[in-house]
């Protein structure tokens, strides 16, 4: 008994979404993107070091070090657009309620 009204309370509620699928969608998708991206940085970590390994220069340093950097912007991004979809869509479903 108790299992079917928590159902039904979440299809009631699963109802104020159906006009921000699009938001929800972009939310998601930077969600996975900045996840991916983050654990890209740990690779290319490892790629700097096996270059470096031998024989250290600046220019691979350098190289490397923007490789990484690049990456956790990239991860920044999507983890900042992905606050800003999702926060901005619950305020709209808070209002809507």
């Amino acid at each position: 008994m108790a299992y079917d009204s928590r159902v039904e309370d979440l299809k009631k509620f699963a109802r104020f979404f159906r006009n921000y699928k699009l938001q929800l969608t972009a939310g998601i998708i930077c969600i996975f993107a900045s996840v991916i991206v983050g654990l890209f940085i740990p690779f290319l970590v490892g790629q700097a070091v096996d270059a470096n390994w031998t024989e250290v220069s600046w220019s691979k340093l350098t190289v490397s070090a923007a490789k990484v950097v690049t990456a956790s912007i990239v991860s920044g991004l999507f983890l900042f657009l992905q606050r800003r979809i999702l926060i901005g869509m619950s305020r709209n479903i808070e209002y809507d309620i």
